[in-house]
C-alpha cells in the first residue's frame, strides 16, 4: 500500500509541469532511494512506469533518471541468472 502511494505522488509531481522541478526532483529522489527496498519484479515494473513518466521531462530529472536506470541494471542482473 505504501509502494502504491510512492508511485501515485511520483506520478502527480512528475508528470504535473505546474508543480515546481525543485520539489519534484526531491519526491523522485526520495521515491529512487526507495527501488532496492521493493521486490525484484515490482521494482522493474516501478522502474519502467517511472522512466515512462519522467520521458517528456527527461532533461530535467537528468540524475533521477540515472538512478532509475541504474536500479534497472540491478535488478536484470539479479533476474537475468535465472533465466
Amino acid at each position: 500500500m505504501v509502494h502504491c502511494a510512492r508511485v501515485c505522488l511520483c506520478d502527480v509531481s512528475v508528470a504535473n509541469e505546474n508543480v515546481s522541478l525543485v520539489i519534484s526532483r526531491q519526491i523522485l529522489s526520495e521515491f529512487c532511494s526507495c527501488f532496492s527496498s521493493l521486490p525484484d519484479a515490482v521494482g522493474k515494473e516501478v522502474a519502467h512506469f517511472t522512466l515512462d513518466k519522467v520521458q517528456p521531462r527527461v532533461v530535467s530529472f537528468e540524475e533521477q533518471v540515472a538512478q532509475v536506470c541504474c536500479e534497472c541494471r540491478r535488478v536484470m542482473r539479479l533476474i537475468m541468472p535465472r533465466l
